[in-house]
Protein backbone atom coordinates (compact mmCIF):
# COMPACT_ATOMS: atom_id res chain seq x y z
CA UNK A 1 0.00 0.00 0.00
CA UNK A 2 2.89 2.35 0.77
CA UNK A 3 4.36 1.76 -2.69
CA UNK A 4 1.01 2.54 -4.34
CA UNK A 5 0.70 5.74 -2.32
CA UNK A 6 4.26 6.70 -3.20
CA UNK A 7 3.69 5.92 -6.87
CA UNK A 8 0.48 7.93 -6.86
CA UNK A 9 2.20 10.87 -5.16
CA UNK A 10 5.07 10.71 -7.64
CA UNK A 11 2.64 10.64 -10.55
CA UNK A 12 0.84 13.66 -9.10
CA UNK A 13 4.10 15.52 -8.53
CA UNK A 14 5.21 14.71 -12.05
CA UNK A 15 1.88 15.88 -13.42
CA UNK A 16 2.17 19.14 -11.47
CA UNK A 17 5.67 19.82 -12.75
CA UNK A 18 4.60 18.94 -16.29
CA UNK A 19 1.66 21.33 -16.08
CA UNK A 20 3.96 24.07 -14.77
CA UNK A 21 6.37 23.48 -17.66
CA UNK A 22 3.53 23.33 -20.18
CA UNK A 23 2.36 26.79 -19.17
CA UNK A 24 5.60 28.42 -20.25
CA UNK A 25 5.28 30.51 -23.42
CA UNK A 26 7.95 28.46 -25.21
CA UNK A 27 6.06 25.16 -24.86
CA UNK A 28 5.09 23.68 -28.19
CA UNK A 29 1.89 21.76 -28.90
CA UNK A 30 4.02 18.63 -29.36
CA UNK A 31 5.53 18.97 -25.89
CA UNK A 32 2.08 19.61 -24.44
CA UNK A 33 0.83 16.40 -26.06
CA UNK A 34 3.84 14.41 -24.87
CA UNK A 35 3.41 15.71 -21.32
CA UNK A 36 -0.28 14.86 -21.33
CA UNK A 37 0.47 11.35 -22.60
CA UNK A 38 3.17 10.81 -19.97
CA UNK A 39 0.85 11.95 -17.21
CA UNK A 40 -1.91 9.68 -18.44
CA UNK A 41 0.40 6.66 -18.59
CA UNK A 42 1.74 7.32 -15.09
CA UNK A 43 -1.79 7.51 -13.69
CA UNK A 44 -2.85 4.36 -15.56
CA UNK A 45 0.17 2.49 -14.23
CA UNK A 46 -0.65 3.52 -10.65
CA UNK A 47 -4.28 2.48 -11.13
CA UNK A 48 -3.43 -0.98 -12.52
CA UNK A 49 -0.80 -1.61 -9.86
CA UNK A 50 -3.28 -0.74 -7.13
CA UNK A 51 -5.99 -2.84 -8.73
CA UNK A 52 -3.63 -5.84 -8.92
CA UNK A 53 -2.77 -5.51 -5.26
CA UNK A 54 -6.41 -5.23 -4.26
CA UNK A 55 -7.39 -8.25 -6.34
CA UNK A 56 -4.56 -10.24 -4.75
CA UNK A 57 -5.70 -9.22 -1.24
CA UNK A 58 -9.30 -10.13 -2.08
CA UNK A 59 -8.23 -13.62 -3.10
CA UNK A 60 -8.31 -13.29 -6.88
CA UNK A 61 -4.75 -14.08 -7.99
CA UNK A 62 -5.76 -14.66 -11.62
CA UNK A 63 -7.39 -11.24 -11.82
CA UNK A 64 -4.34 -9.68 -10.16
CA UNK A 65 -2.18 -11.31 -12.80
CA UNK A 66 -4.27 -9.69 -15.52
CA UNK A 67 -3.82 -6.25 -13.98
CA UNK A 68 -0.06 -6.75 -13.78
Amino acid sequence: MKKLLLLTLLAGATASSIRAEAQTPSASPTMDNLNAAYTGEAQASAFYTGSARQAQRDGFPDVAKLFR
